[in-house]
């Protein structure tokens, strides 16, 4: 194919289907290595953004900060975010993608005969293992969100639909399978796993008396079986 054209398709000025000159495969091709670096380098600027809010929150976010830590002029961030507010509300989308994928990973690796309710206990413990894993990420998540809800953006609204649609679906596929009491308000019980898992991210310590896994079989415990003795 060397030497034939490609016809390279974008959107255009907002006109969708619209296309681009013709580029020779060697052209693209030589422009990969470049594009690579580009790519690498959006990354490092994503990661030095999600630890910098980790450290400093929303309210005090210089993005000069921002570029020594990757090693860049602060102007060049704008080459790859338009704003301040653009690079910070990427790193929350960020973090909702990262939550969605691990958790629809997890749930997918089970074996295929798994119940409604073992995929909820799943999606709980990959939850709260995300919550003690010392993320910057998931960490920037919390403290942004708490710091600033008008925030969110309609892109970020839609990433968090897409989780609550993901959580009301689990918990209703186990309703259905009489494995959660009918009278149980299922949009009340998101909500109250939601608090629970995410809000370790604020007290956990590494080293601390319980382990990341034994918080999860406990807070599941707890969700699952309530505190009461058995009757």
């Amino acid at each position: 194919m060397t030497g034939r054209s490609l016809q390279r398709r974008t959107e255009v000025a907002g006109n969708p289907g619209s296309a681009l000159p013709a580029e020779t495969d060697e052209a693209v091709a030589g422009r990969g290595p470049t594009r690579a670096k580009s790519i690498a380098k959006r990354q490092r600027i994503l990661d030095a953004a999600a630890k910098l809010l980790v450290a400093r929150g929303s309210a005090d976010f210089p993005l000069q900060e921002v570029a020594n830590e990757v090693g860049i002029y602060a102007a060049s961030i704008y080459y790859y975010f338009p704003s301040r507010e653009d690079l910070i509300n990427e790193v929350i989308i960020t973090s909702l993608d990262r939550y969605y994928g691990r958790i629809t990973t997890a749930i997918a690796a089970l074996p295929a005969d798994s119940t409604p309710l073992a995929k909820v206990r799943e999606a709980i413990r990959v939850s709260v293992e995300l919550s003690t894993s010392a993320d910057d990420y998931s960490v920037a998540y919390a403290r942004v969100i708490d710091q600033d809800p008008a925030r969110i953006r309609d892109e970020i609204r839609r990433h968090r639909r897409d989780i609550r649609d993901m959580w009301s679906r689990l918990l209703s596929e186990a309703q259905a399978a009489g494995e959660i009491r009918p009278e149980i308000d299922l949009d009340l019980l998101r909500h109250f796993i939601a608090g629970a898992t995410h809000w370790v991210t604020n007290w956990y310590k590494p080293g601390g008396p319980n382990a990341p896994g034994e918080i999860a079989d406990e807070l599941l415990d707890v969700l699952l079986n309530g505190v009461t003795p058995a009757s």
